[in-house]
């Protein structure tokens, strides 16, 4: 699997938005979680995330623990 690794170490407590060469993830425990998809937000904003990977070209709704968002 592809995983969170900080300071030399798999850091299971990280989830959130992380950004390497390939591009950004959903990283859940540690690991990264290609089965998520919906809307995450990071320090950057509000993000839809299809298959563990922030979609960029993404243009419809999303649901999240709020409600229901139009995202383009």
């Amino acid at each position: 699997g592809w995983w969170y690794v900080e300071g030399g170490k798999i850091n299971f407590e990280h989830t959130g938005l992380v950004a390497n060469e390939y591009g950004w993830w959903y990283v859940e425990g540690g690991k990264i979680n290609f089965n998520a998809t919906g809307l995450v937000a990071n320090e950057y904003g509000w993000w839809y995330v299809q298959n563990g990977t922030i979609d960029f070209g993404y243009t419809g709704l999303a649901a999240n623990e709020y409600g229901w968002w139009y995202v383009e």
